[in-house]
Order: C-alpha cells, then sequence, then structure tokens
C-alpha cells in the first residue's frame, strides 16, 4: 500500500536500521554512527511532499512496516523516474517482498508515462546490485560517493520500462 505521513516513523526508522545492518564493514563505522532517526524522519516527509513523489510500504500481519520502496517521476522528464530507496528488514529479506515492491513500483511509474525509471546502488553492496540485475536492470555508470572521507563507487542502473511484462499486465 502506498506510504503517507503516518507512516513516516516506521519507515525512518527502518531505513536506518537497515542502514546499519547493510552497510556495516561497507561504508565507515563512523558515518553509520552519525545517522540519526529525527534526520531521518525529515528526509522522508520532506520526500513525501514533493510533487510526484511516492513511498509504498508492506506490512506485517502485526501491521508494522517490513519493507518499503520510495520513488518518483523526475521533475524536468515526465519519461523518467527514479527508484530512490527500496529497504527490506533483516527478518523479512528473501522472501519475495523487493520483488513486489519493484513490480507495484514498475507499474505506478508506467502509468504516469514513465518509460525509464534509474537506480543509484552502493557499488560494494552485491546483494542490492545483484537484485536490481536480475529485476532487469542494466548497468549505466559508476560515481564516486563520498562516506565520512572515504570515497565508494555508486553504480548506477536503469530499467527501461517500455518492454518490462510487469507494466502492462
Amino acid at each position: 500500500m502506498k506510504a503517507n505521513f503516518s507512516h513516516i516513523n516506521s519507515i525512518s526508522t527502518l531505513y536506518i536500521d537497515s542502514w546499519k545492518t547493510t552497510y556495516r564493514d561497507l561504508v565507515p563505522d563512523s558515518y553509520l554512527e552519525k545517522l540519526s532517526y529525527q534526520e531521518s524522519e525529515e528526509k522522508w516527509s520532506n520526500f513525501l511532499q514533493k510533487d510526484g513523489a511516492s513511498i509504498v510500504a508492506a506490512f506485517s500481519n502485526q501491521q508494522t512496516i517490513v519493507a518499503f520502496g520510495a520513488y518518483e517521476q523526475y521533475s524536468h522528464s515526465s519519461h523518467k523516474g527514479e527508484l530512490v530507496a527500496l529497504y527490506i528488514s533483516e527478518g523479512t529479506q528473501g522472501q519475495g517482498l523487493g520483488t513486489l515492491l519493484m513490480d507495484f513500483i514498475k507499474r505506478d511509474l508506467y502509468s504516469l508515462g514513465v518509460q525509464s525509471i534509474d537506480i543509484w546502488a552502493l557499488g560494494k553492496n552485491k546483494r542490492a546490485v545483484n537484485f536490481y540485475k536480475r529485476q532487469g536492470a542494466r548497468f549505466v555508470k559508476n560515481q564516486p560517493h563520498e562516506f565520512d572521507g572515504v570515497f565508494l563507487d555508486d553504480v548506477l542502473y536503469t530499467y527501461d520500462l517500455t518492454n518490462n511484462k510487469t507494466c502492462r499486465s
């Protein structure tokens, strides 16, 4: 289901907790230690206020958010969009939630006229990179990103939605 402002606290918590587990040993500990739940709430509240921005969430049986995807249609191009974030709680990874969220996001953006979706990922996050490749994304480029004085490669992948069977079903 699409998330709203009442879900921001849960989304923010999942975001920070996921960074602290997923990116341990990939980015400097000093960077992870500075992550703030309050700043995360501000980030996702501001994101939801943007035109063309959405967050879709998956809930457990206890109605807790266990995964979310944030995405938007680019303001400078009605035919392009971006997957801004895709986070799945550690205990529910590998159960297909990422695929379900991606299918929803692809269909939603395609219905708005978006023809391709960009996604940036940390190159060292092989699990994410492999997931996006399995989803049909193609590599575009590397770009350095600084984390507390350490430069790591971010990688840009793009999904072509015009020939995607998920979008037409």
